[in-house]
């Protein structure tokens, strides 16, 4: 029987330790990956980047940026770009040196981000979001999809 106790406390403790090293050292066991999709103005002077970045052993972790920075490999600076965190439909069309966003929630606007291009941030509800994603009826209307 104090084998049985013994080994299942050296167990726990494995486990746990297991645990700890994962969550204090996420970036050995979990893969980045960014995407990044260049906007131009129509007069070539100004460009905005769309900046996506999924992590995580189940890419459950995501944020998109919209940024005057092409650097692939970024950090979210909110003084500097439109910061979208989480796992939600992120839509958007650029017509005429404007950028409609359609999403489930605003971000805002930053300080230090300046470009010829306009920003447009349609925000849906839930339900009305999904019906646009819904059997991709978002590309009749001229609309691309960033995120899932």
């Amino acid at each position: 029987m104090r084998i049985l106790v013994i080994g299942g406390i050296v167990i726990g403790v494995g486990f746990a330790l297991f645990i700890l090293i994962y969550v204090t050292f996420p970036s050995r066991n979990a893969d980045v990956h960014n995407e990044v999709i260049a906007l131009q103005s129509s007069n070539g002077k100004s460009h905005i980047y769309l900046k996506k970045k999924v992590w995580g052993m189940t890419s459950d972790n995501q944020v998109i940026v919209i940024s005057n920075s092409a650097k692939k490999d970024f950090e979210p600076n909110k003084n500097a770009d439109y910061f979208y965190p989480g796992l939600v439909p992120f839509l958007y069309k650029f017509n005429r040196d404007t950028l409609f966003i359609y999403t489930l929630e605003r971000a805002n606007v930053p300080p230090n981000f300046h470009s010829d291009i306009h920003v447009i941030q349609n925000i849906m509800d839930s339900p009305e979001l999904y019906k646009l994603y819904d059997n991709e009826s978002y590309r009749k209307l001229g609309i691309s999809l960033l995120s899932r």
